[in-house]
């Protein structure tokens, strides 16, 4: 779901849903097939991802090397991890991330950088590790998501609209701080 510059992006609402014993009894299930390690892994990737940090993603939050730079990159503000699943020694996480920007490589060689508010729900699958953890294998499942942190673009940029790296981590800051004072 995209939505225009300036517009707020909606919240979801989970609703509680009465259940017969059948249906409940399925929904038992899935909840003891959580990750909660899995989901914290996913957690600290979008943390380290987003435009307001300085620092490079940890490599250890990977269990399989990511191949190519994807085309699909995004200057994440905020997000929050839904879900999980394992089967296996494979969990899959979801999350809810905002981004403010989408930026692509230009055939020219310059990073284009286009402000936008994008909220969309991602998945990412992990594996376990050899200690026991959970290590990210890929970029966002289906739709090969990247993030990107603005400052680390260098000098080759093209910001697009009237953008720069200072308007877009203002942009950041808002979305982040909407969402605080929502969970207050």
């Amino acid at each position: 779901m995209s939505l225009l510059l300036g517009q707020r992006p909606r919240r979801i609402v989970w609703a509680i849903v009465l259940c017969s014993m059948n249906s409940c009894a399925g929904q038992e299930r899935a909840a003891m097939n959580r990750s909660p390690e899995a989901e914290r892994v996913v957690a600290t990737y979008l943390a380290q991802s987003s435009v307001r940090v300085g620092e490079a993603v940890d490599p250890g939050l990977f269990a399989c090397e990511l191949m190519g730079a994807s085309d699909n990159m995004l200057g994440l503000a905020d997000h929050e991890v839904l879900a999980s699943s394992v089967t296996g020694d494979t969990a899959f996480v979801q999350a809810q991330v905002t981004a403010v920007a989408r930026v692509r490589l230009a055939v020219d060689g310059y990073y284009e950088v286009v402000p936008t508010i994008i909220v969309d729900t991602l998945s990412w699958r992990l594996l376990a590790t050899a200690d026991g953890g959970w290590g990210i294998c890929g970029y966002a499942m289906g739709t090969g998501v990247d993030f990107v942190r603005l400052a680390h673009l260098g000098t080759r940029v093209r910001w697009t609209n009237g953008s720069s790296i200072e308007s877009l981590l203002r942009r950041a800051d808002s979305v982040f701080r909407d969402r605080d004072d929502e969970n207050q």
